[in-house]
């Protein structure tokens, strides 16, 4: 089975640990065979180790660059909504 990833969380449970891995994926691929799953993702994050400010920063800055720039907007809108969903997550998983 092989199948496209969204932008979003993903969690790992272990049956060794009282807590689960958080991590926010921007997008990606999983394939599942032989009883393992293998995940090859555009970019991962430990929701732990997001920094909220630098991702206001960052989302100042690609607001900044989608009102002077017309050719990347698609490119940018999607930056800024990482940055978004980067922040949302920290926020959620806060206490892991």
């Amino acid at each position: 089975l092989v199948a496209e990833l969204e932008m979003g969380i993903m969690e790992i449970d272990y049956d060794q640990k009282a807590k689960k891995d958080v991590y926010f994926l921007t997008g990606g691929f999983l394939e599942i065979s032989n009883n393992e799953a293998v995940i090859i993702a555009d970019d991962i994050n430990n929701v732990n180790e997001i920094d909220v400010e630098e991702e206001d920063n960052e989302i100042r800055r690609l607001n900044q660059l989608l009102s002077e720039e017309v050719e990347n907007v698609k490119i940018l809108e999607r930056k800024i909504q990482e940055s978004t969903m980067k922040i949302e997550m920290r926020k959620m998983f806060n206490n892991l």
